[in-house]
C-alpha cells in the first residue's frame, strides 16, 4: 500500500507557509438554520476555534482529546490579532459571541476556567443539528459562568 499523501492547498487557500492549518466546515453548517441565527461575530469566532482542530498536536489539547481545546485571551489578543489589533478589544463580546455557539450547540463548556483562574476547556458539539427542530437542551454544567448567571437573575 502507498502513504497517503498530504494535501497541498491550492495558492488561494493559504500562503503556503509549514505552519498554516486550515478551518474546514461543511455546507451542511453553513446552510444550517444554527449557523444562520448566530451574529457574524460568533460565526468568525467559531472559525478561529476550529483551526485550533487541526493546529494543535494532539498532546496541545486538554487529555490528548482533538475534540477539545483551549481558546484563551492570550489566543483572542495576541495570536489571531493582526497588525497589532486583537480579534476582540474586550471580553464581554467574546463572551456573548462564545455563548451564542454553546446556546446554539456548536460547542459545549467542559471547564470554566473564569472561576479556578486556569484555561477554560471547550469542547466541539453536534448539538447544533437539532437547533429548530427539538429545543437545545444545555445542561448547566455544559454552561459558562457568564450564561448561568444570565438564568439565575432571570
Amino acid at each position: 500500500m502507498s502513504k497517503k499523501r498530504k494535501y497541498i492547498p491550492k495558492s488561494f487557500e493559504s500562503t503556503g507557509t509549514s505552519s498554516d492549518t486550515s478551518a474546514n466546515i461543511y455546507k451542511s453548517m453553513l446552510l444550517s438554520p444554527a449557523w444562520k441565527s448566530l451574529s457574524k461575530g460568533a460565526q468568525n469566532l467559531y472559525l478561529y476555534m476550529k483551526s485550533q482542530y487541526y493546529g494543535v498536536a494532539t498532546k496541545g489539547h486538554p487529555d490528548g482529546d482533538s475534540t477539545k481545546f483551549h481558546f484563551n485571551k492570550c489566543l483572542y489578543v495576541n495570536q489571531y490579532g493582526a497588525n497589532g489589533t486583537a480579534l476582540y478589544n474586550n471580553d464581554s463580546t467574546f463572551r456573548k459571541n462564545r455563548d451564542e455557539l454553546v446556546k446554539n450547540g456548536f460547542i459545549r463548556v467542559v471547564s470554566d476556567g473564569s472561576v479556578t483562574r486556569e484555561r477554560s476547556v471547550y469542547e466541539y458539539s453536534d448539538k447544533w443539528k437539532d437547533y429548530g427542530i427539538k429545543e437545545i437542551d444545555i445542561p448547566i454544567k455544559d454552561m459558562p459562568l457568564s450564561m448561568q448567571r444570565k438564568i439565575k437573575s432571570s
